[in-house]
């Protein structure tokens, strides 16, 4: 092995070439590029850091110290194996054979958070994991300046760096001279691609109120153009540091840039986990527990007491449907939307911010803080001073693969609330600002929730009357619930133990904490997650890269059944019951149910549970008087049932027959007694003709009349 010498930084490059031209060779790489140059459009060759520290340690670890002379020694061993013939083709048309070297899968310890990054890490070479939240168009960047001196035309050649373009200092020509201009060649100059981008933190990695830090990065040659916003990466590269260009004055204070080497695409859905052989192990025997629905749903958010079928249906979303795609190539989509609607104290935000955390790729966002732009993407210059601008992706850009975590709802703008109705039915966002139209992936699942509109529900309301979002955005929703705040002495009683509980179990580790000293803990099981928070994500992550549930024929012809005598209903009492997105929702969740316990098969059992959710949701937003299910309820986002409708125009009916004389309180009770309407629904009836519709008005006198 030629060992690294220290007199001469000359003799230190020819051992390093030396080096990588034994490990290339060794390692078959150099026979690869032998047998493939010029068969391929491949300008580069890809090699792990891990084979380079198995064949030569010394090498990969003065590699993350000294990264550009041992990256430009690689180059240059790697085109030493570049056959003669090659060379003189590409010499003959006045190239040179340039291949580059990237070098990928670097040790963990040098896999740096963009908080981390500290002067000690400038030049040396090392892997940022993250989001990218914008690119910058690929552009030409001037690599090799030919120059033509005007006094006596000798042409200079001027390697250039990235950020100023540099002139000559002399001519060879005409050195003494110190009245020098020249002029560019660009004809004859050296141009390559180059792309700038933004990289921010993974939202998983964040503590309690940190925010994402971002780190700009530079892409050249053949990395250029294959990353988008809302890709997860690692960005393997040499840390850079360039003049603040804040003031005019030249600053002491610098700006820090990652000079990218290679790019690695995270591909997984939903999930970064890499799982042991053990973890599988673990994951395929917990699969086989009898009980293991209830024990993934008291595992989500174990400190907020009850909501049994709220967690049971936040587990199904967590694992979520099958993406499919139709012989016509339309999408299908399997990513579950769930609406939370509830009274306050309720702990609808507390759920909200553990499911984001517990989802791998979750993101959390307040409705009254969140703009269209911050949802979906913004347009914003490019910082190059050209006028340009790029785009930077929104919330729900970033979870794409992932969940999407939406509080207060309703207290977005409706211009903003409109962004999302894409995001949710076709998973993209499409974007047409500044000059850049685009089409951007969102396929997250989305989980939202709202405040009845008066603060508290309304007994005498439907609950969709209550919610404050149009009917658009309500019906892509599959699931919607509705958390009251209900006095009652048994389970408030049972609330009060199990928050009192949680509080002294926090109590008790801060005093660990604190004193460093140990109290015997109280055990309760209904505080302690069934299942580790981390097996769990582990968990959902094997499912959702493993297993793709297929229909059996008894749970097809279940749900075919089930939405035929649904449907049934509108023939007998003239209401449509069930929709098509219905069936929809109930597939989706079919397969989640399949999925959550590793099956490949969806049985009747799955098909089962995801009835008796679509039961509640139907029994919340389409139950009407006559306890018939009327989905227009709910599509119309009135929250009038067909019933309703009839008893509002019959009573409206019965004001406009009494004329312009109208038609007294005990007149119209007497009339609408036959059509089962009692006096509080009357009166009901009454105040949305009056409020709502503006259809009846009362006199001076107290006669009810009608407005036409």
């Amino acid at each position: 092995m030629y060992p690294f010498r220290s007199d001469g930084d000359d003799m230190k490059y020819d051992m390093i070439v030396k080096r990588w031209e034994a490990f290339l060779r060794e390692a078959g790489v150099g026979t690869y590029i032998t047998s493939t140059f010029g068969t391929t459009d491949k300008q580069s060759v890809v090699v792990s850091h891990r084979d380079i520290n198995l064949h030569d340690p010394e090498l990969a670890d003065h590699l993350l110290e000294n990264p550009t002379s041992v990256i430009r020694g690689a180059e240059r061993a790697a085109n030493a194996f570049i056959p003669p013939d090659e060379i003189e083709l590409l010499k003959a048309r006045g190239l040179k054979p340039e291949l580059n070297v990237r070098i990928k899968e670097i040790p963990m310890t040098d896999r740096i958070e963009v908080r981390s990054i500290r002067a000690a890490h400038l030049n040396r070479y090392i892997a940022v994991k993250g989001l990218i939240k914008n690119t910058v168009q690929v552009r030409p960047r001037l690599h090799i300046a030919v120059y033509e001196c005007l006094k006596c035309t000798e042409k200079v050649r001027v390697i250039q760096e990235r950020m100023v373009q540099k002139e000559p200092l002399q001519c060879p020509g005409c050195r003494k001279d110190q009245s020098l201009a020249f002029r560019l060649l660009t004809d004859e100059s050296v141009f390559i691609d180059t792309q700038k981008l933004e990289i921010q933190e993974s939202p998983e990695g964040l503590k309690g109120g940190e925010q994402p830090q971002r780190l700009t990065a530079y892409l050249e040659k053949d990395l250029t153009g294959q990353v988008f916003p809302g890709n997860k990466v690692i960005l393997n590269g040499t840390v850079r540091a360039t003049p603040s260009r804040a003031s005019r004055v030249q600053s002491t204070t610098y700006n820090i840039y990652l000079d990218v080497n290679s790019i690695e695409i995270e591909e997984h859905d939903f999930e970064d986990y890499e799982l042991t052989a053990e973890d599988e192990e673990e994951i395929i025997l917990l699969a086989k527990d009898s009980n293991i629905y209830d024990k993934v749903a008291s595992s989500i958010a174990p400190t907020i007491y009850g909501m049994e079928l709220e967690k049971n249906v936040l587990a199904l979303q967590l694992f979520g449907g099958v993406m499919k795609t139709a012989p016509d190539n339309t999408k299908i989509r399997g990513d579950i939307h769930i609406l939370l609607v509830g009274d306050p104290g309720t702990a609808k935000s507390q759920l909200l911010r553990y499911i984001s955390r517990m989802a791998p790729r979750g993101i959390y966002a307040s409705g009254q803080a969140a703009t269209r732009a911050g949802l979906t993407a913004a347009a914003v210059p490019d910082d190059t001073g050209e006028g340009r601008w790029t785009l930077e992706a929104g919330a729900l850009v970033l979870a794409d693969k992932g969940m999407a975590c939406i509080d207060e709802i309703d207290k977005m703008r409706s211009e903003d609330r409109s962004s999302m109705h894409e995001a949710m039915a076709q998973q993209t966002v499409s974007v047409a600002k500044a000059g850049i139209t685009a089409t951007l992936q969102a396929r997250c699942s989305l989980l939202a929730a709202a405040n009845p509109q008066h603060g508290r529900f309304d007994k005498f309301k439907t609950i969709i009357e209550q919610i404050n979002l149009p009917p658009p955005l309500i019906t892509r929703f599959d699931v919607i619930f509705s958390l009251m705040d209900k006095p009652d002495a048994e389970k408030d009683g049972e609330l009060a133990s199990h928050i009192l509980k949680t509080s002294m179990v926090a109590e008790q580790m801060q005093h660990d904490r604190a004193k460093g000293s140990h109290i015997e803990p109280i055990a309760d099981e209904t505080i302690v997650p069934a299942i580790d928070h981390e097996l769990l994500k582990k968990y959902v992550s094997y499912a959702r890269r493993n297993v793709f549930p297929v229909l059996t024929q008894s749970a097809a012809e279940r749900l075919n059944e089930y939405f035929v005598d649904m449907r049934r209903v509108y023939s007998i009492e003239g209401t449509v019951a069930i929709t098509a997105r219905q069936l929809e929702a109930l597939i989706r969740l079919s397969e989640a149910s399949a999925r959550l316990r590793l099956s490949e098969k969806i049985v009747l059992d799955d098909v089962e549970r995801s009835i008796h959710i679509m039961e509640n949701f139907l029994h919340t937003v389409a139950l009407s008087e006559d306890g018939s299910y009327d989905i227009d309820m709910y599509a119309t986002g009135t929250g009038i049932s067909k019933t309703k409708r009839d008893r509002l125009t019959n009573v409206l009916q019965i004001i406009r027959n009494a004329g312009a004389e109208g038609i007294t309180r005990d007149d119209l009770r007497n009339e609408t007694a036959p059509l089962d309407i009692n006096e509080e629904e009357l009166e009901y009836i009454l105040n949305q003709l009056r409020e709502e519709y503006s259809n009846v008005y009362i006199d001076q006198t107290g006669r009810i009349k009608s407005t036409r």
